[in-house]
């Protein structure tokens, strides 16, 4: 049995019904808009160079919005956090990985107001931070992608610690979608000192292979709520009234 957290909440909702692939920030804002950015990590300039205003989290469970324009069967999700005021160190600060895929959206390609949105709750670290950048990674993990069933595929970054890098070295890369936004925390300990704590105790995927996905793996079921159905009622709650 998985131990839990009682002070860590996660939660996982849809805004809109269904959700799919091609994924973007909506809070916090994207510093691109675009719905289709291939390349690691922001396919946009870095965070310390960038003109956007950072937008402010707080230390502690935060709730989020992402949208997703293009349906891709069982795509999950992850969000890290970089360094402050480069857009590395994403892959040493994993915040939520194998975030699972709602399958029931049909949002049609060039109409924002038919895309998915979905809100999801991190446990943001306490540490100070004037510019980074939050990370969301879409896995494209279905046989048209080339991650044909039974496979797997992975997801790694430059600072990816060499031995995760070497364990993984023989897995293919899965094709990714990437949204990046640039944010600042209010935290005590300086971001570019501090290591990042493991995902919760609560998210019921942490146990799963950090970075590594099966073919068509991750999904889950949802409450015409749009929550994920298995998911303990204490984690069913916004936690921040900036992005609920």
């Amino acid at each position: 049995m998985r131990k839990r957290s009682v002070f860590t909440i996660v939660a996982l909702s849809t805004l809109a019904e269904g959700a799919s692939a091609h994924s973007r920030w909506v809070c916090p804002p994207p510093r691109d808009p675009g719905v289709g950015l291939k390349s690691y990590p922001c396919s946009s300039p870095p965070s310390s160079s960038h003109s956007q205003p950072p937008f402010a989290l707080s230390p502690g469970p935060n709730t989020l919005v992402f949208e997703e324009a293009v349906p891709h069967y069982a795509a999950p999700s992850r969000i890290a956090l970089s360094l402050d005021g480069a857009d590395a160190g994403f892959e040493s600060c994993v915040l939520l990985d194998h975030i699972p895929h709602h399958e029931h959206g049909l949002p049609v390609m060039g109409v924002p107001a038919t895309y998915t949105r979905s809100r999801i709750t991190i446990m943001v670290p306490d540490v100070a931070c004037a510019r980074c950048t939050l990370l969301l990674t879409s896995m494209m993990t279905d046989g048209v992608h080339g991650v044909p069933a039974g496979s797997l595929c992975a997801t790694r970054g430059p600072d990816t610690a060499a031995g995760a890098a070497a364990a993984n070295a023989s897995i293919p890369l899965c094709p990714t979608y990437h949204s990046c936004a640039t944010v600042s925390i209010a935290g005590r300990a300086p971001r570019n000192q501090t290591a990042c704590a493991a995902q919760p105790a609560s998210w019921p995927y942490r146990d799963k292979t950090p970075s590594v996905y099966g073919s068509q793996d991750d999904t889950a079921q949802w409450s015409l709520g749009g929550w994920v159905r298995h998911l303990p009622l204490s984690d069913k709650s916004p936690a921040s009234p900036l992005c609920s």
